[in-house]
């Protein structure tokens, strides 16, 4: 039992990270943001999201935190206060020479290709005027298959739900030993699964009573074919995002190079595009120069987006991004706290994504 003592001595402690979190949110909207926007030299800004809804969504709300229809049409309002949209062929002209792009430029991304990007966030863009760039994965398009860390999310949704007889909860117990026996508890483990791993989360759904099948059939999480092609006629762009969304680290660059050329030759046939974008699953982290070497400019390859904030990369034609999920902070916030680490980061002598 928790003494009144040590009570009152956590209360006072989640006021002051209440606090601190407020004041430092402040500080980076109203001092970094204004200040080291204007000396930063980031052109263009690239931004990404993965969904935007005022709803719990059981595949996503255990791996991260998402913007309401309402903070992200703030964020799109800071956007155009400060920046000036561009499309992915601005960006690809610029690259190639044939363009100059306007000062303050940023560039909207979203990746993996979900069914809020059609429903939710396109009519909102629509009212702004802002394009954007949708990166999609070869087998989740028309719900075909689903990602492992959204199965992930989804059992840990049912695990959450569901009360455990003792004889489950072993069984879970043991499934999740069998490849992390240092996991704490079953949610733990359940959330560590790796893609290599990814068959265990079979066994799991098999135990609690989940079928990706039937959540597939019912929910629709993925756009579909119809619905990626309206958005490229709305003026939108579309990439590729990997086949079945793996995180290139755990990968042999073999691998990395077929999960990249056959998702983004899916792109371009699916949907009669000339130009190649791809934008790295999880993260582009220790992510070799030779994939570069021998992915960009062959097989239609233009551009690669990371999600390094505001670094720069030694790659010319692999620009970073920033990340506007998983906090509550509003977007001069996140854009200030990303524009005070590439300060330090310029500082320090670390601010390229270095390739070896």
């Amino acid at each position: 039992m928790v003494s009144v003592p040590e009570q009152q001595s956590s209360g006072v402690m989640r006021g002051l990270d209440r606090f601190e979190g407020h004041f430092a949110a402040w500080v980076h909207s109203n001092l970094n943001f204004p200040l080291l926007r204007r000396i930063s030299g980031v052109n263009p800004l690239v931004i990404y999201y993965h969904i935007v809804s005022d709803h719990e969504v059981p595949h996503v709300s255990s791996l991260y935190s998402f913007r309401s229809v309402r903070e992200f049409t703030r964020d799109l309002e800071v956007f155009l206060r400060f920046f000036r949209a561009i499309s992915l062929q601005d960006l690809l002209s610029s690259l190639d020479g044939k363009k100059v792009l306007p000062r303050n430029s940023f560039l909207l991304t979203f990746d993996d290709g979900l069914k809020e990007c059609y429903e939710v966030i396109a009519p909102i863009l629509k009212k702004k005027g802002v394009p954007a760039v949708f990166f999609l994965c070869k087998a989740f398009v028309d719900n075909k298959a689903m990602a492992y860390d959204h199965k992930k999310s989804l059992l840990a949704s049912a695990l959450r739900q569901k009360r455990l007889t003792p004889a489950m909860a072993s069984r879970a117990h043991a499934l999740m030993r069998s490849f992390n026996g240092s996991a704490p508890d079953i949610l733990t483990a359940l959330l560590s699964v790796s893609y290599q791993q990814r068959e265990v989360l079979d066994s799991m759904a098999e135990l609690l009573g989940v079928n990706f099948a039937d959540y597939l059939k019912s929910a629709r999480p993925y756009l579909n074919a119809d619905q990626a092609e309206e958005l490229m006629k709305a003026g939108h762009a579309l990439g590729a995002h990997s086949i079945d969304h793996p995180r290139y680290s755990d990968l042999q660059l073999n691998e990395q190079l077929h999960q990249t050329r056959e998702s983004v030759q899916f792109v371009k046939d699916q949907f009669a595009i000339k130009y190649g974008a791809f934008a790295f699953p999880s993260s582009d982290a220790n992510v070799s120069k030779r994939f570069y070497d021998e992915a960009l400019g062959k097989n239609g390859l233009d551009v690669c987006f990371g999600n390094h904030g505001l670094m720069k990369d030694c790659i010319p034609r692999s620009l970073q991004r920033s990340a506007m999920e998983k906090t509550w902070m509003p977007a001069e916030a996140i854009l200030g706290k990303s524009y005070l680490r590439r300060f330090a980061k310029r500082f320090t002598g670390q601010l390229v994504v270095q390739r070896t």
